[in-house]
């Protein structure tokens, strides 16, 4: 009923999500246009039913910051919800299935498998975006970061926010983790745009007890400018002793005794 009445102005939740998902759906893949795919995925999906193959492109492989990148979490989200789901980036080092999702490095057999959607969040893609949309695949672009923000900062070149621009214009969703992101995408041309901000679980991971330290996770990239290591080293020194911090990610940068790298 919320899908029904249009999603602005409206709280984005899952089944809104897979509601959109499902309309843009332009055709299903049938058992015969399944058989490329690895035999351990048909024993992983087998007793569900796949309301759609859908694809992930994504710059980093799965294992990055401990795969807890979005698009590998929203990839094990519509596999936990039914759907048939492929994880692809270039640099991936591997064919495998991780919670019911074929991660690879090859696009090509996930399309002949039957992908029929494409969720892209790298501007590094636009060629590929293309070249998919030409073969009937919809696409939709997943705007996560601030391009624009990077390159000014000197961590992203041209390429990236020129790719971002032609696949907000070939997307039939731009998909906006902030409302920043939001003004951007309809200022670049956007004609249907869904605001879903990260998040993480709604319950506690763990509870602790008074003889455990309280600990505290930092989960994503620490190379770059936008990383504030001033406030972490800050955090570190003026913590309670019975405080632990936890850096998860590709940073290299010791503070103290009490903060662990992952």
């Amino acid at each position: 009923q919320r899908a029904a009445k249009g999603l602005e102005g409206l709280e984005v939740t899952d089944d809104v999500i897979f509601y959109r998902l499902e309309r843009l759906i332009v055709r299903k893949p049938t058992i015969e246009e399944k058989i490329h795919k690895p035999e351990e995925l048909e024993a992983e999906m087998r007793g569900k039913n796949p309301r759609c193959a859908l694809v992930f492109l994504s710059g980093p492989p799965w294992g990055t910051t401990g795969g807890g990148q979005r698009p590998v979490r929203l990839a094990v989200a519509c596999a936990d919800n039914g759907l048939s789901v492929a994880h692809y980036s270039k640099t991936e080092p591997a064919e495998k299935i991780i919670d019911g999702v074929q991660v690879t490095s090859n696009i090509y057999s996930v399309v002949s498998a039957g992908a029929t959607c494409a969720v892209i969040s790298c501007g590094l893609y636009a060629d590929l975006a293309e070249e998919l949309k030409q073969q009937g695949i919809v696409i939709i672009y997943d705007m996560m970061d601030d391009w624009q923000g990077f390159m000014d900062a000197g961590n992203a070149d041209i390429g990236w926010v020129a790719g971002e621009a032609r696949l907000i214009q070939i997307s039939k969703l731009v998909i906006c983790s902030a409302q920043l992101l939001v003004d951007r995408a309809k200022r670049l041309g956007a004609q249907d745009v869904v605001l879903v901000r990260n998040g993480g679980p709604s319950e506690r991971q763990a509870e602790t007890t008074k003889e455990e330290k309280t600990k505290i996770v930092y989960l994503g990239g620490m190379t770059g400018s936008w990383f504030d290591w001033d406030c972490m080293e800050r955090l570190a020194k003026n913590m309670p002793d019975e405080w632990e911090l936890h850096l998860i990610g590709n940073g290299e940068r010791k503070l103290d005794d009490r903060t662990i790298l992952h």
